[in-house]
């Protein structure tokens, strides 16, 4: 991700921890974001599972 995409993220993100629509989970794992209740992704730190919950709902499965 470029230096835009990760401030777009982080406006993302507090948006929608705001509005109590993205949540994460501790796992023994690592943690899991949901969007609406549904999960979106899991990582190994906060930072990389909230990245790749980001990339998944903004790129379509074709790039």
């Amino acid at each position: 991700m470029n230096s835009a995409e990760k401030a777009h993220m982080a406006v993302w993100c507090e948006q929608l921890i705001a509005a109590q629509r993205l949540t994460f989970q501790q796992t023994p794992e690592g943690w899991l974001v949901s969007l609406d209740g549904f999960y979106m992704s899991y990582g190994e730190t906060v930072w990389i599972a909230a990245a790749w919950a980001f990339i998944m709902s903004h790129k379509s499965a074709y790039e």
